[in-house]
């Protein structure tokens, strides 16, 4: 018997317990969680309607994940509502049925900050599908993780085995959403099927508890990433301060054009207001040797995903006008000026 039928209710409106935890059913993806304290034989399969769930969790307590507890105090209050409070929840004979794939396949492990970094450089443009998601690309020893909106770009590089398999395939945005809101600790175990067409993403939060999502890619080409990131060799580089700059740019955005947001950094930074009056200007952090315009909020969040004690900005010597690259030692993050000079 279906889920739906037994419970006059569709899929995805309902979460599921288990015997084996919590899973959240949907056209996108399943969701899966294994509380750290999750009681041993659970007797039946339960299905709450996601509506009502938020009335068997404490008043306040579902901020982190919206879908699912975050805590094991959490699950073991949901649990105990939900062996006395029946109205809630519908008996059911079995779960949605879903896939696991098992780790006899293409493999990876990888940090799960990255990750969770590189989501915050994504686009929203459903023109551009592909631009929506993370790009996992693994070539010889290493894995490239990429994301961009096409005004700001991050590429990090981490060492892996030389497995001789070549593959890419981009993880949805609600996929790793989910990783973010859940608090992870440490790496993510991600498989994928051979042709790479299905993905399952699994890992450990701060509480103990097991998380997995098992997805679909987006179907669609990554752009060339190594195309338009420059060679750092050919580039000229500073160190910079980025907790300055990120301060100094918020206070130029305030006085600049309320839709360009334009500074114009040249030894200085300086705003113009809508009358191209000029409303900031102080000298820059660091002296960086570039001569540019760039959208304030955009490069001020290109410093602020900067870390590390040596962060430094790369710029083209020839051409001060050119894209600038600032990397921490792990992350390279390039930033497109908004006015590009011949």
């Amino acid at each position: 018997m279906s889920a739906a039928k037994a419970n006059a209710l569709p899929i995805e409106s309902a979460l599921f317990l288990t015997k084996d935890g919590f899973l959240r059913s949907t056209v996108e993806q399943n969701i899966y969680c294994r509380p750290a304290d999750f009681p041993e034989g659970m007797p039946a399969v339960y299905c709450v309607e996601l509506k009502r769930f938020k009335d068997l969790l404490p008043s306040g307590s579902v901020e982190v994940l919206p879908i699912l507890p975050a805590t094991p105090e959490k699950f073991a209050f949901l649990m105990g509502r939900a062996k006395y409070e029946g109205e809630n929840l519908h008996h059911i004979d079995d779960a949605p049925d879903h896939q696991i794939i098992g780790v006899e396949k293409k493999s990876l492990r990888l940090p799960a900050d990255v990750l969770i970094k590189s989501l915050k450089f994504v686009g929203n443009d459903d023109l551009r599908p592909a631009m929506q998601g993370v790009n996992i690309r693994k070539v010889a020893a290493s894995v490239a993780i990429e994301a961009t909106d096409a005004h700001r770009l991050i590429q990090t590089i981490i060492p892996a085995e030389d497995t001789g398999e070549e593959f890419s395939y981009i993880i949805p945005p609600n996929t790793l959403k989910v990783l973010a809101s859940s608090k992870p600790n440490g790496e993510i175990l991600i498989n994928a099927t051979e042709d790479a067409r299905r993905i399952s993403l699994s890992w450990t939060d701060q509480y103990g508890n097991g998380w997995g999502v098992d997805t679909l890619p987006i179907d669609a080409i990554y752009p060339n990433i190594e195309a338009v990131m420059p060679d750092l060799s050919s580039l000229k580089s500073a160190k910079v301060s980025p907790s300055k700059w990120v301060e100094a740019l918020k206070v130029a955005e305030k006085g600049s054009n309320p839709v360009t947001k334009q500074v114009h950094v040249n030894g200085r930074i300086t705003a113009e207001d809508l009358e191209y009056n000029t409303a900031f200007s102080v000298p820059s952090p660091d002296e960086t040797g570039i001569d540019a315009h760039f959208n304030a909020s955009i490069l001020g969040f290109c410093f602020s995903m900067m870390d590390g004690e040596d962060v430094r900005l790369h710029y083209n010597p020839e051409n001060k006008a050119r894209a600038v690259v600032l990397t921490d030692g792990l992350s390279k993050v390039l930033c497109m000026p908004v006015v590009v000079k011949p």
